[in-house]
């Protein structure tokens, strides 16, 4: 619900989607989070054990490193894709990228070995890696989330840029790829349970994805809006159909791997959306302030 209509509910208040992000998602989790005590069923896992030893068994070392090698990777680019005055050659951008690679290092190595932990605690689940269903499904929702993401953040982007539009106008264009999203996957939910082949439903999602955007990449200034609302249909049916196919899937694991197929698959969802925005950002940024340079020469941007 978020995602789907911040774009549009928080447009009126800053013309940043990237603002609008962070403005509206606390807005709406405050007004559902009432009805969580009601519709989120309990669930109290190692009910033997108290709450200081629960706090205890958590592997914080883990959890710091994960987090750590996140928040560096995605400053890094930030800073260097924003036109921050760090450039990719700077100093800061190699020491920064340096040290995210050390934190990284040392993660996959206190995770692989267990270091100052137990298996069955470990923030990532490695053993999953060994399974080749949960690999692909890591891999497809990966590259199906980066299509989606970067159609949803920069197709108001290039309405307002190229045609002018207002924050809330070039919201309110994105609902061709929002509705056709929502209607493949329902149909996907519904198919699903009655063929079980997931298999299928990610062939057609990759066609219909590789379509969609090769069909994108031709857009320019003279495009007319029905091609792009087209194109952007085809991309948001692709996407729908396999958008939490994986969950689906993965939960269909032995029952000792189950509770953790679930954030395996969370990390290929929502850990791709910044990494997949911020090098799209880059080219955009870039790319403009060529082309500016070019029409005014006299000027520095």
């Amino acid at each position: 619900m978020c995602i789907k209509t911040r774009n549009i509910i928080s447009s009126s208040v800053s013309s940043s989607p990237f603002k609008q992000a962070l403005y509206i998602h606390p807005l709406i989790y405050a007004l559902l989070s009432p009805s969580y005590p009601f519709l989120l069923p309990s669930w109290k896992p190692k009910t033997s054990k108290t709450f200081a030893e629960k706090l205890m068994s958590i592997n914080w070392l883990g959890l710091a490193l994960h987090c750590g090698s996140f928040v560096l990777l995605n400053t890094v680019i930030a800073f260097a894709s924003t036109g921050a005055g760090k450039e990719w050659n700077s100093a800061f951008t190699i020491s920064i990228f340096i040290v995210w690679a050390l934190v990284l290092a040392a993660y996959v190595c206190q995770q692989a070995f267990s270091v100052l932990t137990d298996k069955a605690s470990r923030i990532f689940p490695v053993e999953l890696c060994k399974s080749r269903t949960m690999i692909l499904l890591y891999i497809g929702t990966s590259a199906l989330t980066c299509a989606h993401f970067v159609t949803l953040y920069y197709f108001p982007l290039y309405f307002q840029l190229a045609r002018g539009d207002t924050a809330i106008r070039s919201a309110v264009r994105m609902l061709p790829v929002i509705c056709s999203n929502i209607l493949s996957g329902a149909i996907a939910g519904a198919v699903l349970p009655q063929f079980k082949r997931y298999a299928v439903l990610y062939l057609i999602s990759g066609s219909l994805i590789l379509i969609g955007t090769s069909l994108m990449f031709t857009v320019n200034i003279n495009t007319i809006s029905s091609k792009v609302y087209g194109y952007g249909f085809v991309i948001g049916l692709g996407t729908g159909f396999t958008f939490q196919t994986s969950y689906s899937v993965a939960t269909k694991a032995p029952p000792n791997l189950k509770p953790r197929t679930i954030p395996f698959i969370y990390v290929a969802q929502i850990g791709i959306i910044s990494l997949s925005l911020l090098p799209w950002l880059d080219v955009c940024s870039r790319t403009l302030g060529t082309n500016m340079c070019a029409m005014w020469p006299s000027h520095t941007i």
